[in-house]
């Protein structure tokens, strides 16, 4: 099975960094991302163990009492420095997941605050073919009857795993799975793109009562039909509601990256009436702030108790590049609970090819943009090379380790000259077969598996991508792999690299090209990366359709420094976010540098800085 013919989360293969599933998928379980959403062609019929109506009854909510919006650290050590109880309870022994563990913006964002922050849990908290049972327990609470849980929840979109929740109350305060419980109902968790407010009663009061949230899925595991990834975001325990409460519910639109150049926008917000009472004549407003300001007030008409509307403002905003903060408000002027009146967000707006991410900018070698500076494309002569793999054999093993699927090359750099990356000199580079070269050892050097939150740094993602140099596709006869010191300058060279489960001419040549600067040099170093279209058989047919189509596998082309300040990316596919073009009607370069005005490197060898003239050819010494 072909594991890039997909959509993200349709019903064909898409492989964000997992190979767990079926056919090759199966056939191959070292790929695995214990935080990530798993893909499949076919499922076997829904087998939901119970109803899924809620038993306890839904409660409208009030006052919180207690908030926890998951903008933090959720992993399992911060979950219980907050006073939650984490447990496993699914059969068999426990998979590579974590039981419940921080959220995942490459498979979905947040419902608020940061990307990842939500609270997630998915399939591989359990191995092969097991039942599901993972057990999120709130701190104590002093909950009246009546008093309800809220909190916001979904799946991937158009997963066809029907994940499923079951909501738990304690009067007890039962702190693990085996003390005294009631069930409060259950639900398949929806697959439709948006997070879904569930809120569940409490049936009698406690001093120190305590809810559970329990992804609960008979048949789950990597081999099972029924489980995939679930999120779980803004909880809140709440007092009962009072007669005249509106909340600012959620925000519909714009909202995570918008796409530069777009259409004018008309921002959508969702507002719930959520009082005892129906209300009429609402005001409402809808506020951005930042590059482009926009304001737009509405009224709605009438809510009837217990509904939500979703309000269109007017169609005027027209954004420009960068990072927006968006402020919805209901004014609603018998309203009895003011906490929930105001909702926060924000997003961003992006130029495919230029921006800014913390200091270092990036920009494209496509004319027009309106980029402050960019680069030209200038494939670097490999000639004096060194090589590292040709036709898929490893033709340097003294500083290797791993395999030529998953695997990567040590090497020292030649005296006097450094990379510079988040104002720190480094002396050693790593090769990596999956398409990206670090600065500095690390357990990820072998991953092929492409994560924003990755730890793999300080690392040039030139297409960090499940390649494969194992094999050589049809139509690819030849592949390799070289590096070489020229002047100031490392060029690293991947020529026609097989995708990892490809097609026969799926395959790829991209080429790394990273400024040296001398020990003390105040700059940090600028990186390039080149991809080679079709010409000469260098980026294959299949490669290059499934690019046009959006079906690639998962990849990543950016940069990260060590301390994970500076994470810049130019293009986040899961699919891609931004969509910053790798092939067009000429080849493609991309420049990333700590200045946005010099992202300018040219095949002029006048334009150099002074550093860069000498261009003898230099080699690494293995360390």
């Amino acid at each position: 099975m072909n594991r890039t013919k997909a959509t993200l989360f349709g019903m064909l293969v898409v492989v964000l960094g997992i190979a767990l599933g079926f056919s090759t998928m199966k056939d191959d379980p070292k790929k695995g991302n214990p935080t990530d959403s798993r893909k499949n062609e076919s499922i076997n019929p829904i087998q939901q163990d119970g109803p899924i109506a809620p038993i306890g009854g839904y409660d409208t909510d009030g006052t919180p009492y207690y908030t926890d919006n998951f903008d933090g650290a959720n992993d399992t050590t911060a979950l219980k420095s907050r006073g939650y109880f984490v447990w496993y309870r699914g059969t068999g022994a426990q998979g590579l997941g974590a039981t419940w563990f921080q959220g995942n913006p490459a498979v979905f964002s947040a419902f608020n605050g940061p990307t990842s922050g939500y609270v997630g849990a998915n399939f591989q908290v359990v191995t092969g073919l097991n039942n599901i049972d993972s057990w999120l327990i709130t701190p104590a609470n002093n909950v009246t009857a009546g008093d309800s849980i809220v909190f916001y929840s979904r799946a991937p979109l158009s997963s066809p795993y029907p994940d499923s929740i079951r909501v738990m109350y304690s009067a007890a305060g039962s702190t693990t799975p085996e003390g005294t419980w009631t069930e409060l109902g259950r639900f398949k968790v929806n697959n439709v793109d948006v997070w879904e407010r569930k809120a569940f009663g409490a049936p009698s009061s406690s001093a120190t009562g305590r809810f559970a949230i329990r992804y609960n899925v008979v048949d789950g595991g990597p081999l099972g039909d029924n489980s995939d990834f679930i999120g779980v975001d803004a909880l809140t325990i709440e007092g009962a509601a009072v007669a005249n409460d509106i909340a600012a519910s959620a925000n519909v639109a714009p909202t995570g990256s918008i796409i530069l150049p777009s259409a004018t926008i008309a921002p959508k917000a969702t507002f719930t009436n959520i009082g005892a009472a129906n209300q009429t004549n609402i005001p409402v407003r809808y506020s951005i702030t930042g590059p482009v300001n926009y304001t737009s007030n509405k009224v709605i008409a009438s809510l009837t108790a217990g509904t939500g509307t979703t309000v269109t403002f007017d169609s005027t905003f027209n954004p420009t590049p960068g990072t927006y903060n968006v402020t919805i408000i209901v004014s609603l002027g018998s309203d009895l609970n003011r906490n929930n009146d105001t909702l926060r967000t924000s997003f961003t707006a992006l130029n495919p090819n230029y921006g800014t991410s913390g200091t270092y900018s990036y920009a494209n070698s496509i004319t027009g943009t309106g980029a402050p500076s960019s680069p030209d494309y200038c494939w670097k002569d490999t000639a004096g090379s060194v090589s590292l793999v040709v036709n898929s054999t490893n033709s340097s093993t003294g500083n290797f380790l791993g395999s030529l699927d998953d695997g990567h090359w040590r090497f020292k750099l030649p005296a006097g000259k450094k990379v510079k990356m988040g104002g720190v000199e480094y002396d050693s580079v790593f090769v990596a077969t999956n398409g990206f070269v670090s600065f500095a050892t690390h357990s990820l050097l072998n991953s092929f598996s492409p994560a924003l939150n990755s730890l793999n740094r300080p690392t040039f993602y030139a297409m960090w991508m499940d390649l494969n140099y194992t094999t050589l596709s049809v139509g690819s006869p030849t592949n390799r792999l070289s590096y070489k010191v020229n002047g100031y300058q490392l060029i690293v060279t991947y020529d026609r690299v097989p995708a990892f489960g490809g097609d026969t001419s799926e395959y790829v040549t991209m080429q790394a090209v990273i400024d040296l600067v001398e020990p003390g040099y105040p700059a940090n170093s600028d990186m390039v990366v080149q991809f080679a279209d079709a010409t000469n058989g260098n980026t294959g047919a299949d490669f290059l359709t499934y690019y046009g189509t959006d079906l690639l596998n998962a990849h990543l082309v950016g940069l990260q420094v060590a301390d994970g300040t500076t994470n810049t990316y130019y293009r986040a596919a899961y699919p891609a976010n931004p969509p910053g073009p790798l092939f067009g009607a000429s080849p493609i370069a991309i420049e990333f540098g700590p200045n946005a005005n010099s992202l300018n490197s040219s095949c002029d060898l006048t334009t150099f800085e002074p550093w860069c003239i000498n261009r003898s050819y230099h080699t690494f010494k293995l360390i």
